[in-house]
């Protein structure tokens, strides 16, 4: 409630990421009835680029599986406009749609670089050398999007 109050030009959104990870013991038993659902809810949450392709194809997913009554996907439904990328198109989120980020940096860390038993500034390297390994990363990544062909005469 307060960031709208104190910045003012600031836009809260959910974390797709965390909504569906709240969802997931519901998610599993829709799964399990259904077998395309699970692919076709990616592909509806993934690709709609305009609100209303998105609200098409979310009606269109409901009824497929008949699921207008289920209270999970009807509460999903009311907050879409805080998790659903579609309706921030003119929003500007400096690459940042959710928590992603954070999250693949924890993943990160915990799998390929941290132990919980090691000392801080042992840690402190690590996270540092992972921040790094990650920004070369990206700069190589920006630079062969932006390397442009030479004409050949």
């Amino acid at each position: 409630a307060a960031i709208p109050k104190v910045f003012l030009r600031t836009h809260h959104r959910l974390c797709r990421w965390h909504i569906m990870k709240k969802i997931k013991d519901h998610l599993s038993k829709v799964y399990l009835e259904h077998d395309t659902f699970k692919e076709d809810l990616a592909a509806v949450l993934n690709h709609p680029l305009m609100p209303a392709e998105f609200e098409a194809a979310w009606h269109d997913l409901m009824d497929t599986y008949n699921l207008q009554n289920d209270t999970i996907l009807l509460g999903l439904w009311e907050e879409r406009t805080t998790w659903i990328s579609a309706y921030w198109k003119e929003i500007f989120c400096a690459r940042m749609t959710s928590a992603q980020r954070s999250e693949s940096m924890n993943h990160i860390l915990k799998k390929g670089f941290v132990k919980e038993t090691q000392v801080l500034h042992i840690f402190a390297r690590q996270v540092n050398e992972c921040i790094q390994k990650r920004h070369q990363l990206e700069v190589a990544e920006t630079i062969a999007s932006t390397v442009r062909a030479t004409p050949t005469l």
